[in-house]
């Protein structure tokens, strides 16, 4: 018995790698002639999320330069990877009456869709200090909006993946040659389904985001400790 599956994964915000393994799954004689079955693979989604990591290596200053390009000081951000992985297993079944002619047909596919937040503190603000303490509590409301609009997602995710039969084209009988090739049409169709779920909810989630960024609460923020100045001019 041998079997085929093709892994997947994509990062929102950085380039897109992906890999893939094939296996197959023998099945018995297919009818011969025309397209193989309709393909109706059964889908699962799944949210991981990672523990928050916590960074204070870089400076407000570089912080600066690397977000606002200096023209506002940034004293920590929240951030992080966000994207999705996908499993496809598929079955192949001989065409009957034919010795090279294979009928391939997508039966699982198995979402994943994950978030691995990283929460940078300038280097500045010491550990426990008051200027640490509100960074880390403004940076926090950024994780606890992107946990809940990722988690008020996941059945819309689920419906998305399960609307993928409508989209799945019927395809010719293919060779053991170029079966790789339509294991690749599935694989980008499947990857640009889930994409644009990511994309569109990466947007939600921003503008969602934008809402705590705001000038009140910047000053909220500030007024709450009396050494900023002091703690970014020792760095």
């Amino acid at each position: 018995m041998s079997t085929l599956r093709i892994k997947s994964k994509n990062k929102t915000g950085k380039k897109a790698v992906f890999y893939s393994l094939f296996c197959l799954f023998a099945m018995p004689d297919a009818y011969a002639g025309g397209l193989c079955d309709a393909q109706r693979p059964s889908t699962s989604v799944t949210y991981e999320i990672e523990k928050t990591r916590y960074e204070k290596s870089v400076s407000f200053r570089t912080l600066t330069m690397m977000h606002s390009n200096g023209k506002q000081r940034v004293l920590g951000t929240a951030g992080g990877n966000v994207g999705s992985s996908f499993n496809l297993k598929f079955e192949m079944e001989p065409v009957k009456g034919s010795q090279d002619l294979f009928c391939l047909q997508l039966k699982d596919i198995d979402a994943v869709f994950y978030a691995k937040p990283v929460i940078h503190i300038a280097s500045e603000f010491r550990l426990g200090t008051c200027e640490y303490n509100r960074v880390l509590a403004h940076e926090n409301k950024h994780v606890k909006t992107l946990k809940r609009e990722h988690k008020r997602a996941m059945p819309s995710f689920s419906k998305h993946m399960r609307l993928i039969k409508r989209i799945l084209p019927d395809l010719e009988p293919v060779t053991m040659r170029s079966m790789p090739e339509q294991q690749k049409i599935y694989g980008d169709i499947v990857k640009d389904h889930i994409n644009s779920f990511v994309e569109a909810l990466s947007a939600d989630v921003a503008k969602e985001q934008a809402k705590i960024d705001t000038p009140e609460e910047y000053a909220k923020v500030w007024k709450r400790c009396e050494k900023w100045e002091e703690r970014m001019a020792n760095d």
